[in-house]
């Protein structure tokens, strides 16, 4: 299973071509408190957090490339809008992933109803 740090690691490589593709304004700090996010959302799913986590190490280790990783995001996170909206913080603008406003209206009025906001 792949370390937590993967995605710290991205972000703190400073002459990889993994870490040139995320967002130079992302620390450290953003994404240990991103990771902690995804753990929350998928605890009751861990399978989910373990393919998040294998797909930030292969792109780390360059067995895959940006439009993979956001292919496998956006499918991985479907039903998550907030993962995914925070997920586009570590990317290249060219490479945010993009949601319907419809799905996102959706999802939060889902949750006002479930009283979770």
């Amino acid at each position: 299973m792949p370390s937590a740090k993967t995605l710290e690691n991205a972000c703190s490589a400073s002459n990889s071509s993994a870490a040139n593709n995320i967002n130079i304004h992302a620390t450290t700090a953003d994404a240990l408190n991103y990771l902690k996010l995804v753990k929350v959302a998928f605890q009751n799913e861990p399978r989910k957090y373990d393919i998040f986590l294998e797909t930030m190490k292969d792109f780390k280790s360059h067995r895959i490339d940006t439009s993979t990783v956001t292919t496998r995001i956006k499918n991985l996170f479907s039903g998550h809008p907030e993962l995914i909206l925070g997920f586009n913080f570590f990317l290249p603008i060219e490479h945010h992933i993009t949601i319907p406003a419809e799905e996102v209206a959706a999802h939060y009025v889902d949750r006002v109803n479930l009283g979770d906001i």
